[in-house]
């Protein structure tokens, strides 16, 4: 390489095979001579990925500037330059792999390139406020990244959809196609998030700055038989270092929560409750029916009723009973769910679950109770009407004599 002009130090961005970013630093080039300069590359950095090459001031440089920013003058004249760089090679036991060419590059923030003779010249004028890059083309270069927004930030958005994204030192042209009100893992950051493809997005922020494309958190899914192998692979080294959080071991956690435990107890124990009631206020309107209406029985019986036809009907009125106690009883249920389910929804802390608990009516499970209840109730039934059968004080109408076969 070649420098003209204003001192600039040459430092390459590389991707770890690993997934990682790194950086690795030229000797700062003499002013006017052509050079070969070269850098160690770490066991670590081998088998990475040059994504761009940054020009840096020096340290007595960038204190100069500094200075001159606080007297309130403009550094950017003064730190301007060019310097014409050779193509990059790698030296390897096995020979010398020149690298891919830098050709098709474009600079950014201060930096211009050219080619000249086969080489690559890179025109600069650098401060402190920009970040003076060299790196290939991306695809959001010339287009916008699409995102999902919360209501907040799409606010903000214009009439086309341009948003204007400030992530640290970067600005991200985003386009929103779409509004969400809740996102996971956002419900303590004020609410406010964006949504974008993650290898998009990397690309976009990576472009600029490598390290601020790296992610930092990772959600994995797996099924429900692999859960535990998972969970033991990751309290061990490497990843025993990360804070992990399982969304299994929460929902036990949330299950076994004494307060949880001892209102289902209790709404379990009132629905048994309730429904020994229930059968038993079936049977004892079936005695009463006997009992109150022994006249109207014994007058069917005398104008040609068979016993058959009696018990018909106090059966069927018995039942008909029940079945409008179970649909008032399912309907007040739902009705009082609605109505104290933002109270039953209360954790220990005494807050409200932010996403808000799905209301769910299990509607097979009603129809199941109801039918197990039917089927008690007509046991229940069919035993008053024997018992009542047998007493002749249960009524005239039920006496032997009358409802003998």
């Amino acid at each position: 390489m070649r420098l003209t002009g204003s001192a600039a130090q040459m430092v390459l961005s590389v991707q770890t095979r690993g997934g990682d970013a790194a950086q690795l630093s030229f000797p700062l080039p003499a002013k006017g001579v052509e050079t070969v300069l070269g850098v160690a590359v770490p066991a670590a950095l081998r088998g990475g990925r040059v994504t761009g090459i940054q020009l840096v001031l020096p340290s007595a440089e960038q204190r100069s500037a500094a200075h001159q920013g606080a007297e309130g003058r403009n550094a950017a004249k003064g730190f301007a330059g060019l310097l014409v760089v050779g193509p990059l090679s790698a030296s390897t036991p096995g020979g010398t792999v020149r690298l891919a060419p830098l050709t098709g590059w474009s600079g950014h923030g201060g930096l211009r390139a050219g080619v000249t003779g086969g080489s690559l010249s890179l025109r600069y004028v650098i401060d402190t406020s920009e970040q003076a890059l060299l790196r290939p083309r991306q695809p959001f270069d010339s287009r916008r990244l699409p995102v999902v927004a919360s209501p907040d930030v799409a606010a903000g958005a214009g009439p086309d959809g341009a948003l204007e994204l400030s992530f640290g030192g970067q600005v991200v042209h985003a386009r929103l196609v779409a509004v969400a009100r809740r996102f996971p893992t956002t419900q303590d950051s004020g609410d406010s998030f964006v949504i974008a493809d993650e290898a998009s997005f990397a690309s976009v922020l990576g472009a600029d700055d490598l390290p601020s494309s790296i992610p930092d958190e990772l959600w994995l899914s797996a099924p429900a038989g692999e859960t535990a192998r998972i969970a033991a692979a990751l309290r061990r080294p490497p990843f025993s270092a990360l804070a992990i959080s399982s969304r299994a071991a929460i929902h036990d956690g949330l299950q076994n929560d004494p307060i949880a435990r001892g209102i289902v107890s209790s709404l379990v124990a009132a629905a048994i409750a309730a429904l020994a009631l229930a059968l038993l206020g079936v049977a004892l309107a079936t005695l009463g029916f006997l009992r109150d209406e022994g006249d109207s029985l014994f007058d069917l019986e005398s104008q040609g009723a068979g016993p058959r036809a009696l018990r018909a009907c106090v059966r069927w009125r018995a039942l008909g009973l029940a079945l409008l106690g179970v649909v008032a009883g399912v309907g007040l249920g739902i009705g009082l769910t609605v109505a104290t389910g933002r109270l039953l929804a209360l954790d220990a802390t005494l807050a409200v679950p932010d996403p808000p608990l799905e209301r769910i009516t299990p509607w097979l499970t009603i129809a199941g109770a109801a039918g197990v209840l039917a089927v008690l109730a007509a046991g229940l039934v069919e035993a008053s009407l024997h018992v009542a059968y047998r007493r002749e004080a249960a009524g005239r109408g039920l006496t032997g004599e009358h409802w003998s076969d």
